[in-house]
């Protein structure tokens, strides 16, 4: 993929088919004369072949793994479910977040109050909205440090490790665990 764009990653997660053609071709209208290169993880819900005529500038596959399309990203767009939000926070980019249905309202409340990124309620999505928000998440020096502050904790936390030990314990001791203040 060429490396003189922004890549923009646009994903509803692996679950969420519920108004995923709209979304994903409100996405293509928005970005299709930017100039970025968009990567859409589409899931298993949406054919491919709706998408034939797509412009030149995305890619489009059913599934994209983060672990190897977020390092390369400038900036996410998603629907606010967990993983994909904390995934975006853990590689330092800001997110357009567009909630749907479940719990990712609260999700999204959550990172636009961080200021890690900015929420489109789905009703008012439109491509003008998304073009804006995009082009805001990716120059607004607030959103870009606030972003990076968010991923300096994450990476602090050692939460893998954390984890680790604490289900160690839990299975040795057969016992609720309580995490220290060194922990």
């Amino acid at each position: 993929m060429p490396k003189d764009k922004p890549l923009i990653y646009v994903t509803l997660g692996t679950v969420q088919i519920f108004r995923s053609l709209d979304f994903f071709n409100t996405v293509i209208k928005a970005l299709k004369d930017e100039p970025y290169q968009v990567v859409m993880g589409i899931g298993h819900g949406v054919d491919l072949s709706e998408f034939s005529d797509a412009p030149g500038n995305f890619r489009i596959k059913q599934f994209v793994p983060h672990a190897k399309i977020l390092p390369q990203a400038s900036a996410v767009i998603h629907h606010g479910g967990l993983g994909i939000a904390q995934d975006s926070i853990y590689h330092g980019l800001p997110s357009v977040v567009v909630p749907i249905s479940q719990d990712h309202y609260e999700s999204a409340r959550r990172c636009s109050a961080a200021g890690v990124s900015i929420t489109i309620p789905y009703s008012r999505l439109n491509p003008e909205r998304l073009r804006i928000t995009v082009r805001k998440v990716l120059s607004d020096k607030t959103i870009q440090e606030s972003t990076k502050n968010l991923q300096a904790v994450f990476l602090n936390t050692n939460a893998g490790t954390t984890g680790a030990t604490l289900l160690e314990k839990l299975a040795e001791t057969k016992a609720p665990v309580y995490r220290t203040n060194t922990e």
